[in-house]
């Protein structure tokens, strides 16, 4: 089945000056074929390569970016966090996802996140192509058929969770400790408390292990 391909203006590629464009990955092979490949589109340019998303975070304090691709899972700080982040504090950076994920709640996820493409490892360099020229033109492109399934499904009874509420249950679920989950969300510890105290509340566990059990059970994990 094709994907969906939905331009939403009508911005043209063809700029006056490179895309700028970071790549996220923690397999090596994967990054580097990336790196070729969008280096072989003439008005892309690779500015930097990383293994996880607080290194994205940590060059965009410093350097400009258009679009950053990225793979979903990665050790450390995941691409779905790092989407969010990018959404609040550089939101005019696009966030492409190139995952091997073809499930329903990583797509969901994503959109929740402000993803404006998820592209299939699966697919080949033409389609990955296409997916970027979308991208880059102004323009979104998601894997139609896990988008229909998402569309098709009912609204769920589930607790409305916060994206940062999120990421926080994906790092209890981590064993991170109090410190660790500030440094990797760049907020206090104190806060972090705080989402944990009413991430409790909200799901009506006892404590951190039922915490856990929620992530298992959503596939957060």
């Amino acid at each position: 089945m094709e994907n969906i391909k939905k331009t939403l203006n009508t911005a043209s590629s063809h700029r006056l000056f490179p895309v700028r464009v970071i790549l996220a990955d923690d397999h090596q092979f994967v990054l580097e074929t990336l790196e070729l490949l969008t280096n072989g589109i003439s008005h892309l340019e690779v500015v930097k390569t990383c293994k996880e998303g607080s290194e994205v975070l940590s060059f965009l304090r410093e350097n400009t970016a258009d679009l950053v691709i990225a793979d979903f899972r990665m050790e450390g700080m995941d691409g779905i966090s790092m989407a969010r982040n990018i959404q609040q504090f550089y939101p005019n950076v696009k966030v492409m996802m190139l995952t091997m994920s073809d499930e329903i709640d990583s797509l969901r996820q994503a959109v929740q996140a402000g993803v404006v493409g998820y592209v299939l490892k699966k697919v080949g360099i033409e389609e990955l192509k296409e997916a970027i020229e979308i991208v880059i033109s102004g323009g979104k492109y998601f894997d139609q058929e896990n988008l229909y399934r998402l569309l098709q499904q009912p609204i769920s009874g589930e607790p409305l969770l916060t994206n940062r509420e999120l990421d926080i249950i994906r790092l209890i679920a981590q064993e991170a400790t109090t410190s660790e989950m500030a440094d990797r969300l760049f907020i206090s510890e104190k806060t972090v408390e705080t989402h944990r105290r009413n991430i409790i509340n909200k799901l009506g566990v006892k404590n951190s292990v039922g915490v856990v059990m929620y992530a298992v059970k959503r596939g957060l994990v």
